[in-house]
């Protein structure tokens, strides 16, 4: 017998009495046992009353999660965290696996066969899928799930994923930090149902990747605390390092090394040392030995920009030429490979970095024979620049340093329509960063405009040059005020001060009986 819905009478009462052992029964049992207990219990906060206490608090959880969910989160906190000493891989239970988990076996096995004691593996008793819904949202809700378990666990990577079919595994693996990589299909081999070695190398590169990310993006602010992190982190890559297994691949193997040599030279940055310097040039140089120039050639100039700016670091802590020299020639090979087209930033950023090292190198000869190859570098990075794709304080910075190097040229070589140039310069940088997106870098750049101003007063005549150089004393000076900026507060009221001496001399000279206006009578040069 069944009524209109197909359901039969048993069905429904069945249906009824569920309800209201889940709406009505739990609940009112719940409460008469916590009324009993309060009764019973003069103190609440008796410690001879907290089992008691435990075992209600026990009931209402599992009652209001569910028994499975309940059971899951306390097997999960009942896991052990990683050490912190190795690298930690978290593998959770995969989906469609049998009850002893065999398949999530052979990937621990995968795992410790090519990376060994270099990983810390803890295996997780809950498996993470995807929930039904919108994909992007189960997408996202997963990534937060992963997160936080490997935030709870002290891990660095989260392997989780289904039984795709009777030998094959999908399988995704995130990061601690950084994105997660998508679902990946990995095939057992017919013979010994091992995983492919793809796998690992996979596994490789997601954990350099995470690390690199959690030692880049970091803000530097405070480098006494951020530094015993990133040394922990290139503690805990190196043993995947040294030896690099030889059975990955030319892709895994640079990843590995080129994450290893961002991490020492972030320690070298951090500190006033070379040693960790030293090694990442090593690591950067072995890097370009599996990423070669003909096979990844976007990628090999990006490892010889990186390798500039160490070896130019380290001149400066060595005091070397050599090593600068080195410098230069690793940035001119890489600005062979890179275009524009492909990757602007860091085509323009390789351009400013070759205008610092020639700078450098000249100051070091003490001459100005790279003074125009400098100007030439500096102005092929602003070449293609555009508000939209490089951002305006790199621009900026590179107009800074050709403003700065155009006036040296005009000093060394006696050349004053350099000058000229320098002013114009000064003004495109002030046109790209505002004062509102950083008051200090604004008023350097107002300064600089005055100085070259001033410059140009003394070679001409009249007053406006002088006008406008101390209106662009006025505004540094403002702008150092806004930033508090002390050091730089006092320069300007110097500059500012003998400018406006140097505007009132030359207008009473030209008020005089005949008189002619002079080149400005400095008491010293602006800074």
């Amino acid at each position: 017998m069944s009524d209109d819905s197909g359901k039969s009478v048993g069905e429904i009462i069945g249906s009824a009495l569920s309800g209201a052992v889940a709406g009505f029964i739990v609940p009112a049992l719940l409460a008469i046992l916590t009324g009993i207990g309060i009764a019973q219990t003069s103190k609440l906060d008796d410690p001879k009353n907290w089992p008691a206490w435990l075992v209600l608090l026990g009931l209402y959880l599992a009652y209001h999660f569910g028994w499975k969910a309940l059971s899951s989160s306390v097997a999960m906190w009942l896991v052990p965290a990683a050490s912190g000493k190795k690298i930690g891989v978290l593998i959770a239970r995969l989906e469609g696996d049998k009850a002893s988990d065999p398949l999530r076996e052979t990937v621990r096995e995968a795992i410790k066969k090519d990376l060994g004691d270099s990983v810390e593996i803890i295996l997780s008793p809950i498996t993470l899928r995807l929930d039904a819904g919108r994909d992007s949202d189960a997408e996202r809700h997963a990534r937060d799930k992963a997160k936080k378990w490997l935030a709870a666990k002290q891990c660095d990577l989260l392997l989780w994923g289904r039984v795709k079919g009777e030998r094959t595994l999908s399988l995704r693996l995130t990061p601690e930090a950084g994105d997660p990589t998508p679902a990946t299909s990995y095939g057992l081999t017919p013979d010994t149902l091992e995983l492919p070695l793809k796998f690992v190398s996979d596994v490789g590169s997601a954990i350099a990747a995470g690390v690199v990310v959690s030692v880049t993006s970091a803000d530097d602010a405070n480098r006494a605390q951020r530094l015993p992190q990133v040394r922990i982190a290139a503690e805990r890559l190196q043993p995947i390092i040294e030896p690099l297994n030889a059975a990955f691949d030319a892709d895994t193997r640079g990843t590995l090394l080129f994450s290893y040599a961002m991490v020492r030279q972030r320690i070298g940055d951090l500190t006033e040392t070379k040693d960790d310097l030293l090694a990442a040039v090593d690591a950067y140089r072995a890097t370009l030995n599996e990423w070669t120039r003909e096979r990844v050639p976007n990628d090999w100039a990006m490892v010889q920009n990186n390798l500039a700016n160490t070896l130019r670091t380290l001149a400066e802590r060595e005091d070397s030429t050599p090593r600068l020299q080195q410098a230069i020639a690793a940035l001119r090979a890489a600005i062979e490979e890179m275009t524009p087209e492909h990757d602007l930033l860091h085509w323009a950023g390789a351009h400013y970095n070759l205008g610092l090292a020639l700078r450098r190198l000249d100051a070091r000869e003490g001459g100005t024979g790279h003074i125009e190859e400098t100007i030439t570098a500096f102005r092929d990075g602003l070449r293609e620049s555009s508000r939209e794709r490089v951002p305006p304080l790199l621009a900026a910075m590179i107009r800074s340093y050709l403003g700065d190097t155009l006036q040296t040229a005009a000093e060394k070589r006696n050349d004053p329509a350099r000058l000229d140039e320098a002013v114009a310069v000064y003004r495109e940088a002030l046109n790209e960063w505002t004062r509102d997106a950083d008051p200090e870098t604004w008023a350097g750049l107002q300064n600089d405009l005055g100085t070259t101003l001033v410059r140009l007063a003394e070679q001409e005549s009249g007053t406006a040059r002088l006008e406008e150089a101390i209106d662009a004393f006025r505004a540094a000076l403002a702008g150092f005020e806004s930033a508090a900026d002390s050091d730089h507060i006092e320069m300007a009221r110097e500059n500012l001060a003998l400018a406006e001496q140097s505007l009132a001399n030359r207008q009473r000279q030209a008020k005089q009986p005949g008189g002619k206006a002079h080149a400005p009578d400095l008491t010293g040069p602006p800074a």
